[in-house]
């Protein structure tokens, strides 16, 4: 997570490479299959020891077993009975013969009490990182999907207790195709919130906003018009609209606390020499285009009496076919010739999206509102916009005839 510090946990909590060595032989079963969920429901659980056996922060610990620690949402279903469990290499749990706990000698968990409100923001990055939440966020990915898409999470939690795998323990040969195994199950309630946008909108500039974005997150998905999605377990907006809030002040005023605590977060760690299907998400960075109309040029104006017409004209661009920012206005009463404009709009774009602009709008004739012909710049891929391109659109319908000035630049 970019924004945790870290913490060296105390004494015997911590282990070393060394505690990974196999002392029993292969299995002989017949290898385990995969299962897209959790079973259910799972074995009863003891609630965490009146007083605390030790206490841990809501941090990552730099050491260099845990630098294989992935933390994610806990999927429904995964409690403290799983930690051990062999996962795939997509964080699937395995099931079958040899799919049981991989520490046969670690015994109960160690449990330790947390009162921690905390929270977590950040842009998913790695291939990594998405399959180890997708089973929480109920979201479909795939490999088409780390092409197209991108994801930002915020999630909020009030900690009670982390049960902790004694993985210092021997471990047996994991089955094949194991990749990862639970270490840690954080108790408490929590709600997190998914923003899901196309890869060519969701860029690098756009995610740096969102991490630093301080009000609602509707209001950030609606200004990109992205997607968002939201659940957790036992907290909730207490005004009905979620909201970045930070520390734990913050997050108190904002959410609420309702039902018995129960998994909401799980740290996994991959088991050594073994393969994952990690890959890189890149986020562009992107390219910032101004497109400009400069003049506006009416060789008919469709009036029916006057020696004027009055027109009411919108001016938008489209970045892959999805508006980008405000359509601008032009209200006025035109005759014949020129009127200069001043409207901008700056893009920030890819190499490989598609610009268009277009102008439309009505004119007022005999008292009645007429549709203007509309005119478009025709399809424009940022990438080739290498100096200032400009060019002229043109409308027109049986009675109004116009030409708009625009151009096109690359900004430093």
């Amino acid at each position: 997570m970019p924004r945790m510090g870290s913490r060296v946990l105390r004494g015997a909590l911590l282990c070393v490479a060394g505690c990974y060595v196999s002392t029993a032989p292969p299995p002989q079963q017949q290898s385990p299959s995969r299962q897209a969920y959790w079973p259910r429901p799972p074995p009863a659980i003891g609630p965490p020891p009146a007083r605390p056996i030790a206490h841990t922060p809501y941090v990552l610990t730099p050491t260099a077993m845990s630098a294989r620690v992935i933390r994610a949402d806990a999927p429904d279903g995964l409690g403290p009975q799983y930690l051990g469990t062999p996962l795939d290499a997509k964080f699937i749990p395995m099931v079958g013969a040899g799919a049981g706990s991989m520490f046969p000698q670690a015994g109960s968990p160690v449990v330790m009490t947390i009162n921690e409100v905390n929270y977590d923001q950040e842009l998913i990055k790695s291939v990594e990182q998405l399959n180890a939440n997708v089973h929480a966020w109920m979201v479909n990915a795939d490999a088409s999907t780390v092409q197209t898409k991108r994801y930002g999470s915020y999630r909020a939690v009030q900690l009670s207790a982390v049960y902790e795998l004694r993985d210092n323990t021997p471990m047996i040969q994991p089955p094949p195709g194991a990749v990862y195994y639970p270490w840690r199950v954080y108790m408490g309630h929590s709600y997190w919130e998914v923003v899901e946008g196309d890869a060519s909108t969701f860029n690098d500039s756009v995610g740096a906003e969102f991490l630093h974005w301080g009000a609602k997150v509707s209001d950030f998905a609606g200004k990109y018009r992205f997607r968002s999605h939201s659940g957790g377990r036992g907290l909730k907006p207490k005004n009905g609209s979620s909201i970045f809030a930070r520390g734990s002040q913050d997050i108190q005023a904002s959410y609420t606390p309702f039902g018995p605590e129960v998994p909401i977060v799980v740290e996994y760690r991959q088991i050594p020499n073994t393969q994952t299907s990690d890959g890189t998400i890149v986020w562009t960075t992107p390219r910032n285009i101004l497109v400009r109309f400069t003049n506006l040029q009416v060789t008919a104006y469709g009036a029916a009496i006057y020696n004027y017409a009055t027109w009411n004209m919108a001016f938008q661009c489209f970045v892959n076919g999805q508006p980008f920012g405000d359509a601008q206005r032009f209200e006025q009463n035109v005759s014949l010739g020129n009127y200069p404009l001043a409207f901008s709009q700056e893009l920030s774009v890819n190499d490989n999206d598609t610009i268009e602009c277009f102008t439309s709008g009505s004119y007022l004739r005999a008292n009645s509102w007429q549709t203007l012909g509309r005119s478009t710049t025709g399809p424009i891929v940022a990438g080739r916009i290498t100096g200032a391109t400009s060019n002229v659109m043109e409308g027109q319908d049986a009675k109004t005839r116009y030409a708009v000035t625009w151009s096109a630049s690359r900004l430093p």
